[in-house]
């Protein structure tokens, strides 16, 4: 943003704590009901549970940044990439915004052969 908002930066950590609490709490809850299986069945099941999961980030996205009262710093991106970069087309900056990390997840799947992030 070419200068420091307290307010933003601050509101970005206050949001962020709770929201890393609740995606581990999520995360505890699937390896429950999905136990960590390296097998290509469970793996695709994964990915698109994954898949899934980054649908409904951007619906949950599209909805509170309509509110624009405290946002995830993700999303403060978002914002950020949509008003200066690309003229407020908010599909161009879907695409930017989370294909990238989309991608690295794949990518570091077809690398590792593993779809965890913690060594079994």
């Amino acid at each position: 943003m070419h200068k420091l908002d307290w307010r933003r930066n601050g509101g970005n950590i206050v949001f962020m704590l709770p929201f890393a609490f609740l995606i581990q709490w999520f995360s505890n809850l699937c390896d429950a009901f999905f136990p960590q299986s390296n097998t290509f069945s469970s793996n695709i099941c994964y990915i698109c549970l994954n898949f899934f999961g980054v649908f409904l980030i951007g619906v949950a996205s599209s909805i509170y940044q309509r509110v624009n009262i405290v946002l995830h710093a993700q999303d403060d991106l978002f914002q950020i990439i949509r008003f200066r970069y690309t003229k407020g087309n908010a599909t161009i900056t879907m695409w930017l915004s989370y294909l990238p990390p989309t991608v690295m997840g794949i990518l570091a799947w077809m690398l590792t052969g593993r779809s965890q992030a913690t060594p079994e």
